[in-house]
């Protein structure tokens, strides 16, 4: 026996009668704690011994959200690389390595948060999500900055998460945010991920309206966007679909894919512009050619 359970018997057994339970209530109170897997007392009330618990209590939906943590990281770097590659101004590597630690310091603090307040209880990766959506707007309104760049990561992680409703609200509150207008950037990113889910919707001109936006800003610096440009590609060609203009659109992701090549190499967004591009063949009736992109891709 080791761990918790160890030293609930250590210290029901202890010789020195000071140093046994109080009661028999409280010896089956740390019992029952152990057995639903929550902080014991004679364990302490440390911080991180409490996270573990909380960890162990909710492993799928900490998995969830530290996959994406690991992507997000994954991504950054990425960018960073891509940005020495093409010579990007040193002022955007600089402010990509500040974005990344603002998120990955609230990540920690969401979970950290909501160890404290859910003891005895399990939580959701969405029920984190939605508590620490609530409180951001109010939390960094002297910070309006810091708290848009995260806002505008949590959406991301409703969208990986395939809940598209849950990240209507965060998107239109963050591009609500007063002063938004001065972080064109993370603008154009909510104008980006909201035009996606107005198309799923069906709200095709809103949508279109919100991603020629997005795709105006980073097409005033292709340079230091390229990533974006050519991931905003994918989605300009559903738009292209969506007009049955299948010719432009096959004609747009076969570019964007040698051009994300040469940029990045094979990556996430590769395959989903081979996924598209095969589609686009099919829809233009292309067969023999939608096959022969399907493998290649």
């Amino acid at each position: 026996m080791r761990g918790d359970l160890s030293r609930i018997l250590g210290k029901a057994l202890a010789k020195e009668p000071e140093r046994r339970y109080a009661s028999v209530e409280a010896f089956a109170g740390d019992l029952s704690r152990w057995l639903d897997g929550a902080p014991v007392h004679v364990s302490g009330n440390g911080l991180g011994y409490r996270l573990g618990k909380f960890v162990k209590r909710n492993r799928v939906a900490v998995g969830v959200a530290s996959v994406l943590a690991l992507g997000l990281v994954a991504t950054s770097v990425l960018a960073l690389h891509a940005a020495g590659r093409e010579r990007i101004q040193r002022d955007a590597a600089i402010a990509e390595a500040a974005r990344v630690t603002a998120v990955r310091d609230y990540t920690l603090l969401m979970f950290r948060e909501a160890a404290e307040q859910g003891k005895g209880t399990s939580l959701t990766a969405r029920q984190v999500l939605k508590r620490s959506a609530d409180s951001l707007f109010t939390r960094f309104s002297d910070k309006p900055a810091e708290g848009q760049e995260i806002a505008s990561n949590l959406a991301d992680v409703y969208i990986q998460l395939g809940d598209l409703e849950g990240a209507v609200p965060l998107l239109e509150r963050l591009l609500a945010w007063p002063g938004i207008q001065d972080n064109p950037d993370v603008q154009a990113t909510s104008r980006y991920n909201l035009a996606q889910v107005e198309f799923s919707r069906g709200n095709r001109e809103r949508a279109r309206e919100l991603f020629d936006a997005a795709q105006a800003h980073w097409a005033s610096q292709p340079q230091r966007h390229a990533l974006q440009l050519s991931e905003s590609r994918i989605v300009q060609a559903r738009f292209l679909r969506a007009e049955r203009r299948f010719d432009e659109a096959i004609a747009l992701l076969e570019d964007m894919i040698v051009q994300r090549r040469r940029l990045i190499g094979d990556d996430r967004e590769v395959g989903g512009a081979f996924n598209t591009l095969t589609l686009a063949l099919i829809e233009a009736g292309r067969y023999e050619r939608a096959i022969a992109k399907a493998n290649e891709g």
